[in-house]
């Protein structure tokens, strides 16, 4: 079940297409959002800012200063971004669960590091962030973080967010656990959208036509009715991806995130990170 969805929160431009994004899942599954903004230690904010590197002496002084003041007005916005958001569209903050009943959520800042975000992330049924596209204080790679090391479901949102709610799911998958996990992470998903298809790429799929075929029979058994396709082409299996998720007018891609080696540093694969950097949809991954 998805019950818990926890919504980090930057107070920058992000936020909107984030919330927007968590809330179509949240109202498919009846979901409760908790909001988080972190408040990362000093040290760390001033390594991700620009330049901050260079300054000696005063300089410093002032770096941190204007630090302080761009955190607290990230804090603030973060406030006003989540209690305007519900407040519009009628969204009960409470920090304890209903039964039954509507979409509700809950806000909380806090202090500590950017590691803090992953323990979060493992006691939450899932987790949506967006793509950095503004600054934040946020270290570079705490998506790849949140992918590797919370355990957990990670829906990346994108600009372009469902309007209509989750209606349409693409699930791309090749015959390997990562794929496996993560077709049973977004079950929950799966069994409330009007649309599913299951899409493998001719060049990363070992099981072919029938191995599809046969996992469209036990989803089946979830009451998902799926419809399957093999993809033959020359084309990179995440431009092939991309290309039938726009064909199919999709409001979710889910996939398996793969990682090469076996420790933090390694890059994730050429699959996983052309969709973690520019896929047009919301993206549910588990690695």
């Amino acid at each position: 079940m998805i019950k818990t969805i926890l919504v980090p929160t930057s107070g920058s431009g992000t936020d909107q297409y984030v919330f927007e994004t968590a809330l179509a899942i949240a109202k498919l599954v009846k979901a409760h959002m908790e909001f988080l903004h972190l408040h990362v230690p000093d040290a760390d904010a001033v390594v991700c800012t620009p330049h901050a590197d260079f300054a000696r002496g005063p300089a410093m002084a002032n770096v941190l200063q204007a630090v302080r003041e761009q955190s607290a007005s990230l804090s603030s916005d973060a406030f006003q971004h989540v209690h305007e958001f519900c407040r519009d569209r009628k969204i009960e903050l409470r920090p304890s669960p209903r039964v039954t009943g509507p979409v509700t959520a809950e806000w909380r800042e806090t202090d500590g590091p950017a590691a803090y975000l992953t323990s979060c992330a493992r006691h939450c049924d899932m987790t949506v962030v967006g793509r950095r596209r503004h600054q934040d204080f946020l270290p570079a790679g705490v998506l790849e973080n949140l992918l590797l090391g919370s355990g957990r479901p990670v829906v990346i949102a994108s600009e372009s967010v469902p309007r209509e709610g989750i209606q349409t799911i693409v699930v791309g998958w090749n015959e390997t656990p990562e794929a496996a996990r993560a077709l049973g992470a977004a079950l929950p998903l799966l069994e409330q959208a009007r649309e599913i298809h299951i899409v493998s790429i001719e060049e990363s799929a070992t099981g072919g036509q029938d191995a599809l075929t046969e996992l469209a029979s036990r989803l089946a058994w979830h009451g998902v009715a799926a419809e399957v396709e093999l993809i033959k082409g020359h084309k990179s299996a995440s431009r092939e991806l991309i290309n039938v998720v726009r064909r199919l007018s999709a409001d979710l891609l889910v996939v398996g995130a793969f990682g090469r080696g076996p420790f933090r540093e390694a890059v994730f694969g050429g699959v996983t990170r052309a969709l973690i950097e520019g896929a047009d949809l919301p993206v549910f991954m588990l690695h």
